[in-house]
């Protein structure tokens, strides 16, 4: 490859054997590839000469995913095979965890644990035990009738009022 001027039209690359188009012109520097992580907290860019692999890079971490790998046009990029021939951004790709949310009734009903993925919103169940009123679910200190699924397997515990109208010999 020319390393000073880069290559112009119908010349061969040595490295990637591609006949140069009519009006490319490979950057003597070769071109910048973008690493965008989708959630927008990390970009990185690095410059690669035409014809060489891109280096592996450190893997990237988002609370409550899987990393699956680098995408570009939709496939995952194969850092051990493919070369780059132009400016490209690959996308990180992920898959949402699963998480077990789990109930205790505190002597009501039998609720069955629930599996889902991470963020995903549930409604929580209505129970009963008899003498009492269902006031909710707690959740780190709080009331709630919905959950949205934490990054990690959660109980949820009922909590419950006395049925004053059946205990109380003034009502």
């Amino acid at each position: 490859t020319k390393e000073d001027d880069g290559l112009t039209d119908g010349e061969i690359c040595s490295v990637c054997d591609t006949v140069i188009k009519q009006q490319q012109v490979i950057p003597a520097l070769g071109y910048t590839v973008t690493f965008d992580t989708v959630d927008g907290s990390q970009l990185k860019y690095i410059q690669v000469r035409h014809g060489d692999k891109i280096p592996t890079p450190t893997t990237p971490y988002q609370e409550g995913y899987t990393f699956n790998g680098w995408s570009y046009n939709g496939e995952i990029w194969n850092f051990k095979l493919w070369r780059v021939k132009s400016d490209m951004t690959l996308r990180a790709v992920w898959s949402a965890n699963l998480y077990e949310v789990s109930f205790d009734s505190d002597g009501g009903d039998y609720v069955a644990p629930v599996i889902e993925e991470y963020r995903t919103r549930i409604t929580l169940p209505k129970i009963t035990k008899q003498g009492m009123n269902f006031y909710g679910w707690e959740y780190n200190n709080k009331i709630v009738s919905v959950l949205d699924v934490p990054a990690n397997n959660v109980t949820i515990k009922a909590v419950w009022d006395v049925d004053y109208k059946l205990w109380s010999p003034f009502l």
